[in-house]
């Protein structure tokens, strides 16, 4: 079990969880599939990642390692996406066809959230370089043990 300090991030910090959630996603098939281009991918994954994940930095539920080595975007209960602002970054920075199976990916994972009150885990990532060391483990215990603490499920 790795034993590493998760930090709260403040505004200060934004940039720098942003950076290395876009660091650990840059080799993602997925995300990659959005933004082959790595002129692309550096010049619009961070604008999506701050659209989908940002609403932890207000909530102070983003969460940081030290020196930035991975980071969690968490929404507590009753935090919802802002839909618009993300489909509209979505229509100008993906390309079609794949725009519509982006959307059509969203919607299915919407249709998938639980009824009930619970926690939500937009992004979470680790520098590439220190992946495989239990810091991704890390960063989900910190937040789980919230959740179980509060009796909210997790999604």
């Amino acid at each position: 079990m790795t034993t590493v300090a998760i930090n709260n991030s403040a505004a200060l910090d934004e940039q720098h969880v942003i950076d290395v959630i876009v660091l650990a996603f840059s080799a993602d098939p997925a995300v990659r599939r959005m933004f082959p281009d790595p002129t692309q991918y550096l010049r619009y994954f961070p604008k999506f990642v701050k659209a989908f994940g940002g609403k932890a930095f207000r909530h102070g539920t983003a969460y940081h390692i030290d020196d930035f080595l991975g980071a969690a975007l968490w929404w507590p209960p009753d935090v919802h996406p802002d839909d618009e602002p993300l489909a509209v970054l979505i229509e100008e920075t993906v390309a079609e066809p794949v725009r519509q199976e982006v959307f059509a990916v969203i919607e299915q994972m919407a249709s998938y959230h639980p009824r009930e009150r619970h926690w939500y885990l937009p992004l979470i990532g680790v520098d590439p370089i220190q992946q495989g060391k239990g810091l991704g483990s890390a960063l989900m215990r910190h937040a789980l043990i919230r959740c179980d603490r509060e009796k909210k499920l997790a999604y």
